[in-house]
């Protein structure tokens, strides 16, 4: 028989915005945190119809009609469950394999990817991370925090000969992008001689990794390439761990990488998220207005984290999000910030986040002369 299990159903829904899906069928207006309109189900003249983005679900109190993006396909259109859920997940991004389940391919994939998430950690633990868990001590990073975000560590090699032990075939492994296949037909393993971070979806499925090089000759962080299942610029470095914080204190913290963002966790600031050595991208922005509609980005303070933070000013505006910049002392990284001062002196810096506008007059300060008018006339024009 066909179904659907639940956990493919709770990423589904985790993975789409049930505003956006009733909005394309029904004209809402936002009140406070929800939205409302004329409900489709019953005629009226007064709104009674309220949709909440936070809680992921739909409520009229006239007709009495509710559920959550599901409910409202298959009662708007007339459709079955089955229909109704391959809409979202086309939506979210998800492959529905034949049975509705997830495919053979998708099941490999993230199994494969266990597996190796679990060598990497042993990897750790083991005598072969000697020179990683003498990195980790270097950069502060505690054993809680370790074990709260699954650090591993990737040696020369040895990956491949275990994966090969637990069953999988190379070719499996090839599409999860942990080794690599050469013109020559050659297989050499991606992460080498790296501090290894698992990337997980939304719902706690590691789906990538991040890798950071412990020698010199090499790219100092590389990550998994984009695959059938994942693709970079849709997700965040740790929005797993961070999402319940986001929405607590409705405001997330997004910062350049992986050891700022475990740095800030470890010292109490956990509504952060990294996203993936990529500029901000629309999606995910999308992404973010699942939890939250206040961003604050707080990049490294070099020329490169500026022309970040611009950027990512844009395409939060874009989206509609209430958009905030972080200052930090010029050459600086959050985590140098802490180290330096201390985690409340970050937090204080944070509290004095200054707001879009503002951010883009100091940026064209840099870039002319206030005091010569032709120069005003110019920078004026870039703000409008």
């Amino acid at each position: 028989m066909n179904y659907i299990s639940n956990e493919k159903i709770e990423e589904i829904l985790s993975n789409i915005d049930i505003v956006e899906i009733i909005d394309e069928y029904v004209p809402l207006r936002q009140v406070g945190s929800n939205y409302r309109a004329l409900c489709p189900f019953h005629t009226e003249k007064t709104p009674s119809f309220y949709v909440s983005r936070e809680k992921g679900i739909y409520h009229c109190f006239g007709c009495g009609r509710s559920g959550n993006a599901i409910k409202f396909l298959m009662e708007y259109n007339n459709i079955t469950f089955p229909e109704a859920m391959a809409i979202l997940a086309e939506k979210a991004g998800i492959k529905l394999g034949n049975g509705y389940e997830a495919s053979s391919g998708e099941n490999s994939y993230r199994k494969i990817l266990e597996d190796a998430q679990n060598y990497f950690e042993n990897s750790l633990s083991g005598n072969m991370g000697g020179i990683a868990v003498q990195y980790i001590k270097n950069r502060g990073i505690s054993d809680e925090t370790v074990k709260k975000f699954h650090i591993g560590y990737a040696p020369a090699h040895g990956l491949l000969n275990y994966l090969g032990k637990k069953g999988w075939k190379t070719k499996e492994i090839l599409k999860t992008g942990l080794i690599v296949k050469t013109e020559g037909g050659e297989i050499y393993e991606r992460f080498r001689n790296r501090i290894m971070f698992p990337i997980y979806n939304t719902i706690g499925k590691v789906i990538a990794f991040g890798g950071r090089n412990l020698g010199s000759d090499l790219p100092k962080y590389i990550n998994s390439p984009e695959t059938e299942y994942y693709k970079k610029g849709h997700l965040f470095f740790g929005i797993y761990q961070a999402k319940n914080k986001i929405k607590e204190l409705d405001e997330a913290v997004v910062v350049e990488g992986y050891i700022d963002l475990i740095s800030l966790h470890q010292n109490g600031i956990e509504n952060v998220i990294a996203p993936l050595g990529t500029a901000l991208t629309p999606k995910q922005a999308q992404l973010l207005k699942r939890y939250t509609s206040n961003v604050i980005l707080m990049f490294d303070a070099d020329e490169a984290g500026l022309k970040a933070s611009e950027r990512g000013v844009n395409v939060c505006l874009k989206e509609g999000l209430s958009v905030y910049v972080v200052l930090l002392e010029k050459g600086t990284d959050p985590d140098d910030y802490i180290k330096k001062y201390g985690a409340d002196a970050l937090k204080e810096r944070i509290g004095r986040k200054v707001n879009f506008l503002d951010f883009k007059i100091e940026l064209l300060k840099n870039k002319y002369n206030f005091n010569d008018i032709d120069q005003m006339s110019r920078a004026l024009k870039e703000i409008k």
